[in-house]
């Protein structure tokens, strides 16, 4: 049962891989029972196929992606408790009460702010290396000019660089998320 939930996960190309090599034995097989050369039949069925499968495995190699790795230390770190050292108090906002940052034609919601940077949320999954004349207004209305340098890019989220955010706005902004006030 294991065996087969484990062959319901593999993709279709290895599916259809597996499945033209166990015809390809078969044939083999049953060609070398009948003309009574059984062992001539699973070293034409059997060798080839170790060949091309071992060489694919090698030439394939592990594929876990950087982004895949980076979002399982994440997890892992999470679920030891790992508290991270800021040298910033981060703000983090709510999933359905985000400020926007708009620059050029673009506007992207803010995950999370401190005095230094903002963690963007980026679903089009955006290109880009700086904000200029970038603008993002707060919940507690306050507006701040946003210029600043991507410092990371993982899944649908990037953190930004910026030039100082007076600590009053961020002390404002604070005080607007924990008792509601405008």
């Amino acid at each position: 049962m294991k065996r087969l939930l484990k062959f319901n996960r593999l993709s279709w190309k290895i599916k259809l891989g597996l499945s033209v090599s166990v015809l390809w034995l078969l044939y083999w097989v049953v060609t070398g029972v009948r003309e009574e050369a059984l062992l001539w039949g699973l070293i034409f069925g059997a060798f080839p196929l170790f060949v091309v499968w071992v060489s694919w495995m090698i030439a394939a190699g592990p594929r876990k992606s950087k982004e895949a790795a980076a979002a399982e230390n994440i997890v892992a770190r999470q679920q030891a408790g790992f508290k991270e050292r800021r040298a910033y108090e981060r703000i983090e906002y709510p999933p359905d009460r985000r400020p926007r940052l708009k620059f050029d034609r673009h506007e992207l919601a803010v995950i999370n702010i401190s005095e230094r940077g903002l963690k963007l949320f980026n679903p089009e999954k955006l290109s880009f290396d700086y904000i200029t004349d970038g603008e993002a207004v707060l919940l507690s209305s306050k507006q701040i000019a946003v210029n600043g340098k991507v410092a990371w890019s993982l899944n649908k989220e990037v953190g930004i660089v910026l030039d100082p955010i007076p600590k009053s706005v961020i002390d404002d902004e604070k005080d607007f998320l924990a008792g509601g006030k405008r």
